[in-house]
């Protein structure tokens, strides 16, 4: 729902807020945003309070891609995906899976507030 903040907790320790700039379906992981970690987080499916998040800066924001962001996203992922397995294969399911995740109501994330990042504030926010 557009203007909610939901939290990703990753199994390395790391949470991070995320904010939906439109309406439209977010997906249940994604990759930890600390630094260095690139491992799975898992959303809280919206299970925070908002009250609680309301001083949180967004580290991630989701947002519906226009067709030429879509198109730039599709190339980053082409471009990732190759360059993690040297597949061209998997390069190409990549892009599908994103093609189709935009085309049923799917949003794209990215960084908003790389600030929120620090480890600081990584640390501060789990001892809450």
């Amino acid at each position: 729902m557009q203007g909610q903040k939901n939290v990703y907790l990753c199994q390395c320790g790391h949470g991070f807020v995320t904010i939906d700039r439109d309406d439209g379906v977010t997906p249940f992981m994604t990759t930890c945003q600390r630094p260095g970690c690139g491992k799975r987080a898992t959303s809280l499916c919206y299970r925070v309070p908002q009250q609680v998040l309301a001083d949180k800066a967004p580290v991630l924001e989701w947002y519906k891609p226009n067709e030429a962001e879509l198109a730039q996203a599709i190339k980053d992922i082409d471009r990732s995906a190759f360059e993690r397995t040297g597949s061209r294969v998997a390069a190409h399911a990549a892009r599908q899976m994103v093609a189709e995740h935009v085309q049923r109501g799917g949003l794209l994330n990215r960084v908003v507030n790389a600030a929120a990042l620090s480890e600081y504030e990584q640390w501060q926010y789990l001892q809450r």
